[in-house]
């Protein structure tokens, strides 16, 4: 796997050079400014243009660039053109100049530690993840990031999502899902969630998705309705199973080697835009979840009530498949979230 991601960077600083030769870019330090001053990062968003995400994206790159009057500006591409989310997130620590959105358990080739804030039933409700994420606990997340690489401009604060499954078939208790072939990225949390669940799981890309359900290649995927409804895999899969195992936070993030290349001034409005992100994204994704739900059943969707408890009861042992994670990391985080 992780040969497979040092090949996507390799291609990816290809990419990078060649842009930066037809700019008039020196591509011998990270984040250095053209001729004009201007420095130009990319965002690589694995997500839809569709999704409130990937707009509020385009708006974050809009006042950036109107801020820092033009000296920053941000190329967005949607759909993972750039790579998948590790992908863009081995670039970013490897000095890229690259920004990207990804959730905390991405983060864990990084900092294990973050991976803790995408755990199954682990927030009760969405307050709770800013909560968390402007701790002392999401600031030490935050300092280890950046002595990985990467800097986490919104303490990982903006709420993507509650995660349901959509399938061939209803799951309302792990009992349905034993041996359902299911998409899980390339990431270890979610793969250790799916399978005490009961699934053979799979991984995919999230652009390769839709032709896996509609061919048969995985049975069913899990995600917030919004993303469901955007890449359309409800016109393969009919059925929505409201496990709500996760209320997701995402974060944005960039190279932490372009980040201190930046002015001060550059540096304080990238971060203060991503919080405005975070804070805008997480209103209108609790809008759009109740839009999309209502949609979805007119379309033909058949939405499954799930025994929660169950599910809960079946995933707990997760959080004991890290020994790499922090002596008390659990009992930490949740103290936090429940003071």
């Amino acid at each position: 796997m992780r040969n497979k991601r040092w090949i996507s960077v390799l291609l990816i600083g290809c990419l990078l050079l060649a842009a930066a030769a037809g700019c008039g870019q020196s591509s011998g330090e990270a984040g250095q400014a053209d001729g004009n001053g201007v420095v130009t990062l990319k965002f690589a968003n694995s997500q839809t243009p569709e999704e409130t995400c990937s707009k509020e994206i385009e708006a974050f790159a809009e006042r950036v660039k109107e801020k820092t009057g033009g000296k920053v500006v941000i190329e967005v591409h949607h759909n993972g053109v750039l790579g998948d989310d590790n992908d863009a997130l081995e670039a970013c620590a490897r000095g890229a100049n690259y920004l990207t959105y990804v959730d905390p358990a991405a983060m864990c080739y990084y900092v294990p530690d973050y991976a803790v804030m995408l755990g199954p039933y682990l927030f009760d409700d969405i307050a709770q993840i800013k909560k968390l994420a402007f701790s002392d606990y999401g600031d030490e997340m935050v300092e280890k990031a950046a002595e990985a690489g990467i800097r986490v401009l919104d303490h990982m604060s903006s709420y993507y999502g509650t995660r349901v499954f959509i399938g061939n078939k209803p799951v309302p208790t792990p009992d349905e899902m034993k041996g359902m072939k299911v998409r899980v990225p390339s990431v270890p949390l979610w793969i250790e969630m799916l399978t005490a669940m009961g699934a053979n799981t799979t991984t995919i890309s999230f652009s390769e998705v839709y032709t896996a359900l509609s061919q048969g290649v995985a049975d069913g995927m899990e995600n917030p309705l919004p993303a469901i409804y955007a890449a359309r895999f409800h016109e393969v899969c009919k059925y929505v199973s409201e496990t709500n195992h996760i209320i997701q936070p995402n974060g944005i993030e960039m190279s932490e080697a372009v980040f201190q290349s930046l002015t001060p001034e550059q540096q304080k409005i990238l971060e203060e835009e991503a919080i405005v992100f975070a804070e805008t994204v997480t209103e209108k994704v609790q809008e759009e979840e109740k839009e999309v739900r209502e949609k979805m059943t007119g379309e033909g969707v058949e939405f499954i009530a799930c025994d929660t408890d169950a599910y809960r009861a079946a995933t707990e042992s997760v959080y004991q498949k890290f020994p790499e994670w922090s002596e008390g990391l659990y009992d930490r985080v949740t103290a936090i979230i429940r003071a």
